[in-house]
């Protein structure tokens, strides 16, 4: 599939919720550690990695429990947030997550993910969710200050990680995105 037909999915998905299509109807409710977006007039967000693993864990433990999967979550990230991963990295749990700077996904939103070893890390999705596949997207976010890699995968061939209008700023590490199985390092300049 070109890069193309990966995106317009994810366009419009976030065209639906800006637009408001997916109106307070459909709002799905697995953003419990949501909060006002500083310096942003009634916007919701997420502005921490601890809360982003709350509530996708408390959503996996819904799906555990029986019900059914969302077909997409997508996470609003507050802009001018810098995600700290010095305590631990985003661990994404859920098929189809969209991790959004903010609404629209524009990189001058200024979303960083920062200070870890590993800004986030995708565990094998048999192991974790019972999903045939895992697809994670990155929309308009910028990876900075890791000493190990931006993006480490231990997951199998069913995973993907997309990013789109996403930044690289690597000073430090010789790594931007790490394969633990196959070993395979994934070098972007």
């Amino acid at each position: 599939m070109s890069s193309l037909g990966m995106l317009l999915p994810v366009l419009s998905l976030l065209l639906a919720i800006t637009a408001g299509v997916a109106g307070d109807d459909d709002a799905p409710g697995f953003e419990a550690s949501v909060v006002e977006c500083v310096g942003q007039d009634d916007m919701m967000g997420y502005d921490s990695i601890e809360a982003l693993n709350a509530d996708m864990e408390a959503e996996l433990d819904k799906i555990r429990e029986g019900e059914p999967p969302l077909s997409s979550y997508v996470f609003i990230l507050c802009p001018e947030s810098v995600f700290d991963a010095s305590e631990g990295p985003l661990t994404p749990l859920l098929d189809n997550a969209v991790f959004t700077c903010g609404p629209t996904g524009d990189p001058a939103n200024g979303c960083q993910f920062s200070n870890g070893e590993n800004l986030v890390v995708i565990e094998d999705p048999v192991n974790v969710t019972d999903y045939d596949t895992l697809t994670v997207s990155f929309v308009g976010v910028t990876f900075t200050g890791f000493d190990g890699a931006a993006i480490s995968g231990n997951a199998g061939a069913s995973a993907t990680v997309q990013l789109f209008n996403s930044n690289f700023e690597v000073s430090s590490s010789q790594l931007s995105i790490w394969d633990q199985v196959s070993h395979n390092v994934v070098r972007i300049s």
